[in-house]
């Protein structure tokens, strides 16, 4: 549920692989100080000419050349609003083209793809069903677990606290998590536990592994017992329950996929915060960014979401004993076989829409916006210096060509970038992928349902989607520069 999709000894975890490619339209700053001062010096001297010599020209003439000049303005704007009309069309019929040719092929049926840059959605479209037996059309509103991708939130969050000053990398995590009382006493403690730092947490280089399964669901109930909870377990049930478990290897040594890692940062920001996790998130992320449809997922069908999805987990789906105590038994591998969405706020428990992912992303890269009054101002959820630093590679290589870890997300490497930052998520029943460019284009998919191949999946996803939007369809009014 990683950007490397699956760990392939455990089928319900991603492994790190791939990037995104996008074409950057990186350029250099032009000097402009001597072109205004001739600007400024032409205009001081045709404001200086006289009177008289304006008064010389033939009124008829005047009125007709002003009628000609207000004709060819009329013009342009009508063809340059045509122009936008036709590559509007034109990315409708593409994209719904890519859209089916994924669908069809990986058996998904719906699912959301949403691209936007500089605070504006370019576009947002939903194909197939929501669900697929009551045939409800896929609409833009909807909402779908994004599984991993909910780490981007995390980190985020991690990193707004850091530039607040109430974390640094280098903290010790368990200076955050000391009020959480061991579900087996304090002499089963791993020393190495202490050791485990903020930094290390966002990179997954912690100290666990999955060698022994997915902490996250194979002891959702155990967790839950020990803890004296009904099950399944939450999130701090989990960290308990785990701080009775031995460390994989030493802390900082190496870089393996970690869920878990994810779950104690969640713990460590409530600290930190002095809020819930999610009440932080929505506060410092969600709002700043316009953004009111995210929210915490939960397992069950019949506590889905408003407009959330049916989630498809495959024909081939077996019967299973539901991780939800008061379920005696579930027909759907998606609805509480798999994992308990409940114990995952802070590395895989969110829903959202594409559009709200993109969203999310510009608000993270920052953009500069305009009222309606002229007025000017900043978006940023962090400041580019503290983004900076979240985006630093990392010598922690993924599986991808040029992909490395930085704080949180996967970050390109390359001499010339194919992407920027990016995180994927996989679950039963739910895949999604958000990706930012080096323009600062940002890119978002969610799908209701996880295909067994999650390589060739994925891959073809990812060339997909970039090859549609590389295309000059997407440079909606006019080439810009991005940002360094």
């Amino acid at each position: 549920m990683n950007h490397s999709y699956l760990n392939q000894s455990d089928p319900n975890q991603t492994a790190q692989r791939f990037s995104l490619a996008a074409k950057s339209l990186a350029a250099k700053s032009v000097a402009l100080s001597a072109l205004t001062l001739g600007t400024v010096a032409l205009s001081l001297f045709l404001a200086c000419q006289p009177v008289t010599a304006k008064a010389k020209a033939d009124p008829a003439q005047t009125k007709v050349e002003a009628a000609k000049s207000k004709n060819t303005k009329k013009i342009t704007k009508n063809s340059t609003s045509a122009s936008q009309d036709r590559q509007a069309a034109q990315r409708e019929k593409t994209l719904t083209a890519v859209a089916e040719r994924i669908m069809k092929k990986w058996n998904i049926p719906a699912c959301q793809i949403a691209v936007g840059k500089d605070g504006k959605i370019i576009e947002s479209r939903a194909f197939g069903f929501c669900d697929k037996e009551l045939k409800t059309k896929t609409t833009t509103d909807n909402v779908f677990r994004i599984a991993s991708v909910s780490k981007v939130f995390t980190a985020a969050a991690v990193h707004k606290l850091i530039e607040d000053g109430k974390l640094k990398y280098d903290d010790k995590a368990w200076t955050y998590i000391s009020n959480l009382k061991p579900t087996y006493g304090e002499n089963n403690i791993d020393p190495r536990w202490k050791q485990v730092t903020i930094g290390q947490l966002l990179t997954h280089s912690g100290g666990w592994t999955l060698e022994n399964g997915e902490p996250q669901r194979i002891y959702a109930r155990l967790a839950a017992d020990a803890a004296g909870e009904s099950r399944p377990a939450c999130p701090s049930a989990l960290v308990r329950y785990m701080m009775g478990k031995p460390l994989q290897y030493d802390p900082g040594t190496k870089s393996v996929y970690s869920n878990f890692g994810f779950n104690v940062l969640g713990r460590v920001i409530e600290q930190a915060s002095g809020k819930h996790y999610f009440d932080y998130v929505r506060a410092n992320l969600l709002s700043p960014s316009g953004i009111e449809d995210i929210n915490l997922g939960r397992t069950a069908r019949r506590h889905a979401r408003l407009n959330e999805v049916y989630y498809f987990a495959g024909k081939n789906s077996p019967d299973v004993w539901s991780l939800i105590d008061e379920d005696a038994e579930v027909a759907d591998f998606a609805y509480g076989g798999d994992a308990a969405i409940e114990s995952m706020d802070a590395h895989g428990g969110l829903v959202s829409s594409a559009e709200s992912l993109v969203k999310f992303g510009m608000a993270l890269n920052g953009y500069d916006k305009t009222a309606a009054d002229g007025s000017n101002s900043r978006v940023a959820l962090i400041k580019a210096e503290t983004l900076q630093s979240m985006l630093k590679p990392t010598n922690f290589k993924c599986e991808g060509k040029n992909t490395v870890r930085a704080y949180g997300v996967v970050v390109n490497t390359a001499r010339k970038p194919t992407f920027k930052w990016s995180h994927a998520g996989a679950l039963c029943g739910t895949s999604s992928l958000l990706i930012s460019l080096p323009d600062n284009t940002v890119i978002a998919y969610t799908a209701n349902h996880l295909p067994d191949d999650l390589v060739g999946y994925f891959t073809e996803l990812q060339n997909s989607l970039l090859t549609e939007v590389s295309s000059k369809r997407y440079v909606v009014g006019g080439k810009t520069k991005p940002k360094p």
